[in-house]
């Protein structure tokens, strides 16, 4: 379990974290002072709203280049100092934390994010920009980290204790100084709900699809939008893994994610969301209905299990892969019991994930692609 958490550390450090490995036993009395706005030697600006301080954000360009196209996928590796935006807005070292940490999630590599928003947490001195995120970052990673020990048949415990000492010594997202505005503590309360909706979520909490609703409207109440996006992701994975009854819900939840990661074009969250609607079978804008290709990460299937495999990620159901394949909804039924023993997984939406999450690290591990769209400029 260290050895996931250490090799993150060290490749955020190669990739220009700068800092500590992120031990919390190295958390500075100063950035504990962060929620009560007693930093020392930090001026007292009068704090606005997020939505507004971030107009020209370096958290906002990111997510504008997405949206552009301008990445296929996250850029890897980082520069030292994350460069010009290209938007006119600087990524420094006083925004980097938050910036990597964002950027290391997409690319689904949660042991560099915990370790970027870690070293941001650790800053000394004038609070780093976009300090609000980085305590819900560094729980979402965390929370990655713990489900992929799950998966691989690890126990969690060492990551959840890291949680604890994390929730510990900052019980609240981090506050600005001065008086806020009503949009600022509007804010700050999606900050904290998203906060302890990761913990629940890395803890496996009952009420976790709950909380992650809660926080999708509190995100859409302070205009986080891309957060309220991600949350509903959240919530319809919740829901859906709690069983058929929450169904519907879930179904309305995950479309109201989609609808607002299509407007936004947050891309990598509306891939989520669509490969979540396809293992779930729920019909989302878009969707392609024929079979996804089945990562060659899971060994010791069939070529029969490989085909019905891919028409489950795609979201088919037993009759429409008896009639396709011509075969009996019986023999589908017999496949799928046979893949749902051999991959370990519980039902067909955690087939799905599990499919979709060893075909992400067969792409990972095959290194990036092209740097910039058809017919966009270069990436930066």
């Amino acid at each position: 379990m260290q050895r996931r958490l250490r090799s993150g550390c060290a490749a955020a450090r190669n990739d220009g974290a700068g800092g500590p490995a992120p031990s919390l036993s190295m958390v500075s009395a100063r950035a504990r002072a962060y929620h009560s706005g007693t930093h020392a030697g930090a001026s007292a600006p009068v704090p606005v709203s997020v939505s507004q301080r971030t107009s020209r954000s370096p958290i906002l360009s990111i997510r504008q280049r997405w949206a552009g196209g301008y990445w296929r996928a996250p850029p890897e590796p980082l520069s030292s100092n994350l460069a010009e935006s290209g938007d006119g807005t600087s990524v420094t070292r006083s925004s980097a934390a938050a910036v990597r940490a964002e950027v290391f999630l997409a690319a689904d590599r949660p042991g560099p994010a915990y370790a970027a928003a870690m070293a941001g947490i650790e800053t000394e001195g004038q609070p780093p920009t976009m300090c609000e995120w980085l305590l819900p970052l560094a729980a979402r990673a965390l929370a990655d980290l713990a489900q992929s020990a799950r998966d691989d048949g690890e126990s969690p415990a060492e990551l959840l204790a890291l949680l604890d000492r994390l929730l510990g010594n900052f019980p609240a997202a981090f506050r600005e100084q001065g008086t806020a505005t009503e949009l600022y503590a509007a804010q700050n309360t999606a900050f904290d709900m998203l906060y302890r909706a990761e913990d629940g979520r890395a803890r496996g909490r009952a009420g976790n699809a709950r909380e992650w609703i809660q926080t999708a409207d509190a995100c859409q109440a302070a205009t986080l939008r891309w957060e309220e996006a991600y949350s509903c992701w959240r919530a319809a994975n919740a829901l859906l893994m709690r069983g058929h009854s929450l169904r519907p819900l879930a179904a309305t939840v995950l479309r109201r994610g989609l609808d607002l990661a299509e407007e936004l074009q947050a891309l990598p969250i509306l891939a989520h969301l669509r490969n979540l609607a396809a293992g779930a079978r729920i019909t989302a804008p878009g969707q392609a209905g024929a079979p996804a290709a089945v990562p060659a990460q899971l060994p010791g299937l069939t070529r029969r299990e490989r085909e019905i495999l891919g028409f489950v990620v795609a979201g088919h159901t037993y009759a429409e892969i008896a009639r396709h394949l011509v075969i009996s909804e019986k023999t589908v039924s017999s496949h799928i019991s046979n893949l749902l023993r051999k991959t370990g997984a519980s039902n067909r939406l955690d087939l799905s994930r599990l499919a979709n999450r060893s075909a992400a690290a067969g792409s990972a591990a095959a290194g990036p692609g092209p740097e910039a769209a058809p017919g966009r400029g270069p990436a930066h």
